[in-house]
Formats: C-alpha cells, structure tokens, sequence
C-alpha cells in the first residue's frame, strides 16, 4: 500500500500534476485501472463512474483540468477515486497526452489500464457478461497488450436539442442510435523512434462524417489529391483564423493497453509499444456520447478556448453547420438502435472469437 505522491514532475519540469487526494493506494495486480482527463462534466459522472465500476474498474486515476461546475468536489468524496490538477495548460500538454502519460509511467506499470473520456463507454462483445478482469485475461492468454476500438458516435432519433444528460441515467438511453456504415481500412504496421504504432488500421465513416465532412467521402484520387493539398495550404495560411479546411477527426482508439515501461501515448488515438503482443482478432468500441443537448454551447466554448487541436478547428465546422441548420438530426436509413453490444456486433463493427463466445457461454 502506498500514498499518492503530492507532486508528480515531467521528466524534464516543465509540468507538474498536484494530487488532491489523501487516499492510499493499495498495491494490487489484479485491479484494472481507469485514466480520465476532464473539465466540467458534471452531469456526465454519475453514470460514467456507474458504468465502469460495473465493468469492472476498481481504481480510478482523473486528471481535472479546472473544473468549477463542481467535477473536482464530486470525485474528490469517493474513495476508489484519486484528483490531480495540471500546472499547465490542455493545448501545453499536448492535448492532455503528457499529463496522462505521466501518470500511467507511475500508477499504470504492469496493470491493465483503460484511458477513455467522460462522454465514452467501452463496449467489446459480450461485455455484459465478461467483465474487464476476464477479458483482460483472456488477452493475456492469447498474448495480446492492447485492445483495438474506434469511436462509435451516439444520437437520438430526433433534434439532438432533446437530448438532455440527465445525471445518472444511461447514456445509451438518451442517445440510442448509430451508424451501421463504417469502413476499417487495414494499415501497414508502423514503426516509431521507440516502438510500434497501435492501432494503425483507420475507421471510416459515422454521423459526423456524413453530417460535417460530407465532401470528404469523395474517394478518387483526383479529390484524395486537391484535398491534400488544399488542407495543406489551409493550414500554412495562419491569418486563416476561421472554418479552415481540414480532416475528419480519427476514430480510432487504444482504450486498454497492458502498460509497461517503453509505452507511450503519442495522441489520443494512438500508443507506442515498445513490446507489442500479438495481433488479435477480438475487437470493440468506444460509443461515443458527444451529441447531447449541450453540444452547441460546448462547441462554443472550446472554439473560445482554443485548447484543443489546430485551435479548436473541430468545434469550428460544427459551429459553421449550426449556424446554417438550427435543426440538427443524424437519422438516416442506416441507423440502428443501440440494445447492448450485441447490437453492435451484429453490424459486423466489432469483432468475437470462439473461444470468447464460448467464455461467455461459461459465466
């Protein structure tokens, strides 16, 4: 059993994270352990803590970044629960990569640990019987150090202005609908100045897709081309201040990593490994709960904040579409209702083995 150090320092000082808690920290292999950067969630964390302590996490390890909607005092009451607070900004930290990383090198070290954000759930097939320990087994019998998944967007069947995050209530049952089209375009093994890139496939597709980045799904590559290069040029033009032209964000996710000394973080959606294990086959996702009601003000806020990456540029499309259409509904003949994992598997969008079902059989 240890005591959570007051002050943990990067490598080379130039931040630090003050822990506010007097908890103890029990030395135990068997926990899995959850890291979380947040600011002002609220409403989000009744059912997100709910849900995870379900699934099996038993330690929780939050980054807040100046919450004062009462995020920090919340956490702070609860016992499986330790808080730091950054002495540097979110965009100084490399979106919040760094602050992280530092803290999986002290706490995460021979456990397996699960980096999501407040508005994310992990789901893998049959995570309503397997929970994260057994899971996590499995993978280790089957060699494996990290979990692949991508970023599944959630909505509701109607103008996304209904969807109010009610503290405590699934996430799932505000926001119950998906996107059945998405495209995993395999990737060749990428190799880093310390180790392998994971994941390094790409997901393709979604609400956010087909509602902001409409012109992007154009695959020739004569619009592959001009599209490169007028991003290119976009973003060397800096007095460019507005709705610059750019990607569709990343949808895929390392969540669950076995985390051992060489790992890193290099953003939010990819890890190095030093030691990778083998590839596996089992596969899940991170549904995704941006679009509730407040999305529109949250979206005002990180463009005035201009913390997250290219100065907020993702919050500013969404902002430009608004502007345009009041009215925003992601319904299509391709939404499928969300029940349980087995709603997702059943589109083929994650992945099972036998002997995983036959795991699951067995519980």
């Amino acid at each position: 059993m240890e005591k959570t150090e007051h002050v943990l320092f990067s490598p080379d000082k130039s931040f630090g994270l003050t822990c506010l808690d007097e908890y103890e920290i029990v030395d135990s292999a068997d926990e899995i352990r959850a890291f979380v950067c947040v600011r002002n969630e609220i409403s989000a964390l009744p059912f997100l803590l709910t849900y995870y302590r379900d699934l099996g996490v038993t330690r929780f390890f939050f980054i807040d970044d100046h919450s004062d909607d009462g995020t920090r005092e919340t956490l702070l009451a609860q016992a499986d629960i330790h808080v730091f607070t950054p002495s540097n900004s979110f965009g100084d930290s490399n979106f919040g990569n760094d602050w992280l990383n530092l803290l999986l090198n002290r706490y995460g070290i021979g456990y397996w640990t699960l980096v999501v954000d407040a508005d994310e759930l992990l789901v893998y097939p049959h995570c309503e019987k397997i929970k994260l320990n057994d899971l996590c087994s499995y993978l280790d019998r089957e060699g494996g150090t990290a979990l692949f998944a991508f970023l599944l967007d959630m909505y509701p069947n109607s103008d996304i202005s209904n969807a109010v995050c009610v503290p405590g209530k699934p996430f799932y049952e505000i926001c119950d609908f998906f996107d059945a089209h998405y495209v995993v375009k395999k990737g060749r093994d990428i190799f880093s100045h310390n180790g392998k890139l994971f994941p390094s496939d790409r997901v393709v597709g979604g609400p956010r897709l087909r509602k902001f980045y409409s012109w992007q799904k154009n695959s020739g590559i004569f619009a592959r081309v001009l599209l490169k290069f007028i991003i290119t040029l976009s973003g060397k033009a800096y007095f460019w201040k507005g709705n610059k032209p750019h990607y569709s964000p990343a949808l895929i996710k390392a969540p669950l990593v076995k985390w051992h000394g060489g790992c890193e973080r290099l953003s939010g959606h990819i890890v190095a490994e030093a030691k990778p294990g083998r590839a596996l086959t089992v596969s899940g996702a991170l549904l995704h709960f941006k679009f509730f009601a407040d999305f529109h003000n949250k979206a005002q806020r990180e463009v005035s904040r201009g913390e997250h990456f290219g100065g907020g540029q993702e919050y500013r499309r969404y902002l430009s579409h608004i502007r345009k259409h009041r009215d925003v509904s992601f319904m299509y003949e391709g939404s499928r209702k969300y029940v349980n994992s087995g709603s997702v598997l059943a589109e083929r969008l994650i992945k099972t083995t036998d002997a995983l079902d036959q795991l699951a059989h067995n519980l």
